[in-house]
């Protein structure tokens, strides 16, 4: 419950019986849920007033973030595009850009020891 896309909000609302809705415009509203709580630092956003906006996001948020966030939450699931269209949203990476982690244990984080089960 609250990771519903609007649409079924209305149905659920209506008392109507739903058994299970996944599809892919659901998914891609999830996602913008999962977007919008990255940027807005927030854990479970499930638990908020809806609509989930960008407006009170900080400045840093860029402009084609705060834009593939208000597709994918869009009101009308057709105006949520294909994951291959969200994907083209985001910017090349620069070459100078370093990886956050390229696998090497930091003072915080040490390596799992992973056990062969035989």
């Amino acid at each position: 419950m609250g990771w519903e896309p609007p649409e079924v909000a209305a149905l659920i609302e209506s008392k109507q019986r739903i058994s299970m809705y996944i599809g892919v415009k659901s998914d891609i509203f999830q996602l913008g849920m999962v977007l919008w709580a990255i940027a807005m630092e927030q854990d479970e956003p499930e638990v908020q007033t809806r609509p989930l906006t960008l407006i009170d996001a900080p400045e840093e948020i860029p402009s084609y973030y705060r834009a593939l966030v208000d597709i994918c939450l869009s009101d009308d699931p057709r105006n949520r595009r294909h994951a291959t269209a969200l994907l083209s949203m985001f910017p090349e990476p620069e070459d100078d850009v370093q990886p956050l982690y390229e696998g090497q244990a930091t003072p915080d984080h040490e390596e799992a020891e992973y056990i062969d089960p035989k």
